[in-house]
């Protein structure tokens, strides 16, 4: 069974401030499906969310609530934060979420109810789709003065106007 996440946003944007902070929003959607391909009989429109709900195929793939659907987002999403502390980690940074009362999810349960996502295909039959996504939680990644690198003189050298480099005393 293949399974397919949507789309995954990991954005860092550069902040200006005493501290050097990058500020970055962890969100996700996550699917039960890549290939849209859970297609039902043809029902008139007003029945298609009910013949999602009840087709097997649409059951096996996704779970009978969509289950897979949340599983997947809440997934997505912790790899996204993981990509994210990675990265602060390597610029010398330290992570923290932005609201200092936040509290890292434990579980699925962090990102929406699975909801039913219909469209039709080139037949006018339903498409059927599970689809739940995490809320967007900003984190940030700060680096202090002391963290970035320091342009260090020799001890024997001179700085000339107009010359960006220290000159040797020898």
């Amino acid at each position: 069974m293949r399974l397919m996440l949507l789309t995954c946003l990991t954005l860092s944007l550069p902040v200006m401030g005493a501290a050097n902070d990058d500020i970055g929003t962890i969100t996700a959607i996550g699917a039960c499906r890549d290939d849209q391909s859970l297609q039902v009989a043809n029902v008139p429109d007003d029945q298609a969310r009910y013949a999602c709900l009840r087709s097997k195929g649409v059951q096996q793939t996704c779970g009978m609530d969509g289950r897979t659907a949340r599983l997947n987002a809440f997934r997505e999403w912790m790899a996204n934060l993981d990509r994210y502390q990675k990265q602060c980690e390597q610029q010398r940074g330290t992570f923290s979420y932005a609201a200092a009362d936040f509290n890292e999810p434990a579980d699925e349960t962090f990102c929406t109810v699975p909801r039913v996502s219909v469209s039709y295909g080139a037949f006018e039959n339903p498409i059927c789709q599970f689809e739940s996504g995490c809320p967007a939680v900003q984190v940030t990644c700060s680096k202090t003065e002391n963290d970035l690198p320091a342009f260090h003189i020799p001890q024997q050298a001179m700085l000339l106007p107009g010359v960006p480099v220290a000159i040797q005393i020898h």
